[in-house]
Parts: C-alpha cells; sequence; structure tokens
C-alpha cells in the first residue's frame, strides 16, 4: 500500500512539475472500466473480468501527428489466486481526426513490467519483470469524456498468460492549477 502511494505522488510530482514549466492547468478525471483476460486457465484462476477504477491525469487535446507517450497502468485481481501486474510502457500516440467534436486516436506503446502472481491452492508464488505492448484505440468527446478499448500482450509469469482487453471510459471532474 505504502509503495503504491508513493508512485502515485510521484507521478503526480512529475506532471505537475511538467504542467507548471509550461504554466497549463493539469486536467483531473475519474474512469471506470474491465479488463478481461484472454486464457481460458487466467481466467478460471484469477477471475474473467478485473474492475478498475482510478483517478488520475486526463490528456483532453490529441495531437494530430504522432507525439511521445507514456503510460503506467495497475492490473489487479483475486480469485482463487492473486495477481498483480504494473506496467510502464513508451510509445506515440496521436489524432486520427480534426473534424467535429469527437478526437478519435490510437496509440502504440511498449516496455516493462513487474508481476506478482500467487496460487497457493497450486504452490506459485513468483514475482519477475517481464515486457508488455499494447495498442489503444479511443474517442474524446468535448475534451470532457473518453472512452478507450486496449489490447495488452504481457510475456507470461508462472506459466500464465495474462494477455486481454481493457475497456473503459471516464470524465474530467476539474483542473488543477498551480
Amino acid at each position: 500500500m505504502i509503495r503504491r502511494v508513493v508512485v502515485v505522488l510521484f507521478l503526480l510530482t512529475a506532471v505537475s512539475a511538467a504542467a507548471h514549466a509550461r504554466r497549463e492547468p493539469i486536467p483531473i478525471a475519474v474512469s471506470y472500466g474491465v479488463f478481461l483476460p484472454s486464457d481460458s486457465t487466467t481466467q478460471t484462476v484469477f477471475g474473467d473480468s478485473w474492475p478498475r477504477l482510478s483517478i488520475g491525469v486526463f490528456d483532453p487535446q490529441m495531437a494530430p501527428e504522432w507525439r511521445r507517450t507514456a503510460d503506467f497502468t495497475a492490473y489487479m485481481h483475486e480469485e482463487d489466486g492473486e495477481a498483480k501486474l504494473y506496467s510502464l510502457s513508451f510509445g506515440a500516440e496521436r489524432r486520427l481526426s480534426t473534424k467535429g467534436l469527437t478526437q478519435p486516436y490510437v496509440a502504440l506503446r511498449a516496455g516493462p513490467y513487474y508481476g506478482k502472481v500467487e496460487v497457493p491452492a497450486l504452490s506459485i508464488d513468483e514475482s519477475k519483470i517481464g515486457l508488455n505492448a499494447n495498442a489503444s484505440l479511443g474517442v474524446i468527446y468535448k475534451e470532457r469524456v473518453f472512452l478507450e478499448a486496449r489490447y495488452d500482450k504481457f510475456s507470461r509469469i508462472a506459466g500464465f498468460d495474462f494477455d486481454g482487453f481493457t475497456f473503459w471510459g471516464g470524465v474530467r471532474l476539474f483542473d488543477i492549477r498551480l
């Protein structure tokens, strides 16, 4: 728990410093979604849907050209076993269209992940650093609401395949001004 708080504070500090340097407000959004592992064995042991609720920084304006991006995502669920995957990926994203009130976008990223898997019934307790690649397709409406579909490909951990889709959406709540 303390590690999670430290990571969140570090990320908010880094984003705040970058926004402060540019003198821009930091948009904050709440989002909800679900991760759906595609492997049937993984679904049986860890659950077939992993709910996800978060509050974080929201980028309401996608660039029309490719730009660098970074993403930190945490997937956690416990059923018969417990799995925690923390992915830090880097890549590029861009808006697909510049017309109207909607901004469809695409993002492609890859990077390391830290995973911890525990299944006491099978005497499995493994932690490792692996590789993650992900692709997202989404839409932002009126710089306030977003919907996104994402596919993650993880290297195997403890013999399990954690590849799967995430579907989520969110709404911009307010801006923090420094």
